[in-house]
């Protein structure tokens, strides 16, 4: 595995097999995605400590599901949730570029 892509989902403890990760791991956060996005800071400096790759970024006035409630269809779709959308999709792209 030579990368892997969270969106939204809580980084991982060390009690969870940090030492066992040997990729890079790239998050994606909504910054109104409070439950979630507030473990970034700890998730961020475990993975230091453990000399691993936690790159997260958190969108701006993004929610929870941001990359479905940003696409073009979805109706209730904010303008935030479009933004980090667009945002998070160009970043995913890069990254697989470098893969």
């Amino acid at each position: 595995m030579k990368a892997a892509f969270v969106f939204y989902g809580w980084p991982p403890k060390a009690a969870d097999g940090i030492t066992n990760i040997q990729c890079p791991v790239y998050g994606f956060y909504g910054e109104r995605d409070a439950r979630v996005t507030v473990t970034v800071p700890a998730g961020q400096l475990e993975m230091r400590n453990a000399g691993k790759i936690f790159e997260p970024v958190i969108y701006a006035g993004a929610g929870h599901g941001f990359m479905a409630h940003g696409e073009p269809e979805y109706p209730e779709a904010t303008t935030a949730d479009r933004k980090a959308h667009d945002q998070a999709w160009a970043r995913l792209k890069d990254l697989l570029k470098g893969i």
